[in-house]
């Protein structure tokens, strides 16, 4: 039927879930959600492909990326929908850019609505 309970299926055929821990479970499964510095290690170690890190937000994160050997960082915070009061790309990305210190390019996708960001982006 379609009741509110937990796990039962709506007419429609989706889940109705009733918590955000359901929306999880089902969206994920059993995967691991955890990602260590030495998963990223054994990732470059199973490759010859430049490997890009999405994702990063905190400067030191992007330190850190570049000195596991990734062959870029890419400043996002995929669309806002993980955290709802994070911070947005357009503010990250100044300080993500000057914590790698050109040593690797930095990618940035979504917080540029205006030109003017645009041209800030650029900038860095």
């Amino acid at each position: 039927g379609s009741g509110s309970s937990g796990g039962s299926v709506g007419h429609s055929g989706q889940q109705d879930l009733g918590s955000i821990a359901g929306a999880v479970q089902a969206r994920t499964g059993d995967r691991d959600a955890g990602f260590s510095w030495a998963d990223l290690t054994w990732a470059r170690s199973a490759t010859r492909l430049p490997i890009i890190l999405k994702g990063l937000i905190h400067p030191a994160d992007a330190d850190l990326a570049v000195q596991h050997g990734c062959a870029a960082v890419w400043v996002s915070n995929h669309g806002g929908r993980q955290l709802d009061s994070g911070p947005s790309t357009a503010a990250a990305l100044p300080l993500v850019a000057q914590a790698v210190h050109g040593r690797v390019p930095v990618i940035v996708d979504g917080g540029i609505s205006r030109g003017s960001d645009a041209l800030k982006a650029f900038a860095l």
